[in-house]
């Protein structure tokens, strides 16, 4: 017999070799392709003093920022880079990968903020030359304000009486200092705060604010991130139920607000507004929504916004609810088996033997015209149609009655 040796490495290897090879298809070619690799520069400067030749002496003693690189195709990561500028900020990845669709996002920390700003490739020369910003902090709020806030009263649900409503935030910081809310509990107002109507529920809040972050307060919820110098957006989205047909939608702003605006749908009859002007109709996604808007609005002054003439569920929703169906399927079951019982019920009363019912007596005197035997007739059938009598004894009476009127008519010829 020949004997066999198995040479472990070789067979180590192979696998390798298989392993690789079967992975090829599955490799985006940016990364097979040595000529699609480049390089990303750029430097960080301080933005709260853009106007210093010396990065070194204006961060020095402080912090070095700390530069990530990431990169993504469509949502799925596929590098992560890191380094530290140098003494003048500036900083470079090099063998990065690059081609069509790749999201590159330049991420650092600094004074315990994270600024990020991501960056979409067209041309390979958005990649150099990258200026990437860091600010001082502060904790003070003075050069915070609210540009423009819009609220949008978008779907009504009748049957639940609830309204999903959409709201939306320019939050504007004018100065060169990122604000940096006090969470230590000393000075508790030292944050944005949004106000919500009484009852909302479903919160969701999207924001471009790196990090956004966000805690309940007892009339809304408040910001507790890091606010960069220029603008950022809020944008959230909320569901409030009323229980008439009126609904109180005033609210109030801890900040300047430059303008405010609400949409309101045409399932809303009125709309009182106080101050606000009305300014006709526009239309957004194919909708008509009536614009109303207010300018100048002060610190803690208040936006009086009430609707009436909301509609209320039907009768077929409320006994819906009240009987706890939430699905019309299982309603309309329920309602079906409901009316089949009764249906059966009132057949089966209907062939139930009248035992304990007094019987009606059809005895009819002979002398009565036959007009009126006519009339007793009639009433006889009457009473079987009824279900007063059943189909023995209808069928008894009737065959006496009948052979009254033939003999009253009998006599009558001959008379």
């Amino acid at each position: 017999m020949k004997e066999i040796r198995i040479n472990l490495r070789s067979i180590f290897f192979g696998v390798l070799t298989l392993v690789f090879f079967f992975s090829l298809p599955f490799v985006p070619e940016s990364i097979l392709a040595a000529d699609n690799l480049i390089s990303v520069n750029g430097s960080v400067v301080n933005g709260t003093d853009e106007n210093s030749e010396d990065f070194v002496l204006t961060l020095s003693g402080k912090e070095k920022p700390k530069v990530i690189l990431h990169v993504f195709n469509k949502e799925e990561l596929i590098d992560t880079r890191s380094t530290v500028p140098d003494q003048s900020g500036s900083f470079i990845f090099e063998n990065i990968l690059s081609g069509e669709g790749l999201i590159y996002t330049l991420t650092t920390v600094y004074l315990g903020v994270q600024h990020s700003s991501p960056i979409r490739i067209t041309d390979q020369s958005q990649l150099s030359n990258v200026l990437f910003k860091v600010y001082e902090t502060t904790e003070e709020m003075d050069k915070l304000s609210f540009r423009e806030a819009s609220m949008l009263l978008m779907n009504l649900d009748r049957s639940k009486r609830a309204i999903s409503v959409f709201e939306t935030i320019k939050i504007s910081n004018t100065g060169d200092l990122t604000f940096v809310p006090d969470l230590s509990g000393e000075n508790p107002m030292n944050f944005i705060r949004f106000p919500l109507p009484s009852g909302a529920v479903n919160l969701d809040v999207q924001s471009d604010l790196t990090d956004a972050r966000l805690v309940q307060v007892d009339s809304g919820f408040a910001l507790v991130s890091p606010i960069p110098p220029g603008e950022n957006s809020l944008n959230f989205t909320y569901v409030v139920f009323y229980e008439n047909d009126q609904l109180d939608l005033s609210r109030k702003y801890r900040e300047d607000l430059d303008i405010f605006r609400l949409l309101v749908s045409n399932d809303i009859e009125s709309v009182n507004t106080d101050k606000m002007k009305d300014l006709g109709f526009t239309g957004i996604a194919n909708r008509p929504y009536r614009l109303f808007s207010i300018t100048n609005i002060s610190e803690e002054e208040n936006i009086d916004i009430v609707l009436s003439g909301l509609p209320q569920p039907t009768l077929f929703q409320r006994v819906k609810d009240f009987f706890g169906f939430h699905s019309l399927g299982l309603f309309t079951i329920a309602l079906m088996a409901v009316s089949l019982c009764t249906v059966l019920i009132l057949s089966l009363l209907g062939k139930l033997p009248y035992k304990n019912k007094p019987r009606p007596e059809f005895n009819v005197n002979i002398s009565s015209s036959r007009t009126k035997l006519l009339e007793t007739l009639v009433a006889l059938d009457d009473r079987f149609e009824l279900g007063e009598t059943n189909l023995e004894e209808y069928s008894a009476a009737r065959s006496k009655f009948k052979n009254q009127i033939l003999r009253k008519w009998l006599e009558n010829e001959r008379q």
